[in-house]
């Protein structure tokens, strides 16, 4: 949030630690949401599978039936956790090979 209060409210507590509009100096160590299983695996798989038969969703309780059913699919998924830890051991080395920054894997 940019408002003054609250800007003036979060600098008195974090110092220079509170990331925002330019944060000087930025002393928290870079962060990579590639890393983070729910943003490279599971939010994509649940979009994948819940529009993939092209019909336009057409009330809020079919998304709700097509995510139940894309986590029952995913559950059912012999060998999902071994690829879900493979897939996070390549990005863990793309991102120490990118010191730490955003990847692309």
């Amino acid at each position: 949030n940019f408002n003054r209060p609250i800007r003036e409210f979060l600098n008195n507590i974090f110092r220079s630690r509170c990331t925002g509009r330019r944060p000087e100096p930025h002393l928290w160590p870079p962060r990579s949401p590639d890393l983070d299983p729910l943003d490279f695996f599971l939010s994509r798989a649940v979009k994948e599978f819940a529009y993939r038969s092209g019909q336009q969703i057409k009330s809020m309780q079919e998304l709700k039936t097509r995510i139940t059913e894309v986590f029952h699919r995913l559950q059912n998924m012999p060998d999902i956790h071994r690829r879900i830890r493979s897939n996070i051991e390549a990005r863990l080395q793309a991102c120490l090979q990118n010191n730490g920054g955003h990847v692309e894997v």
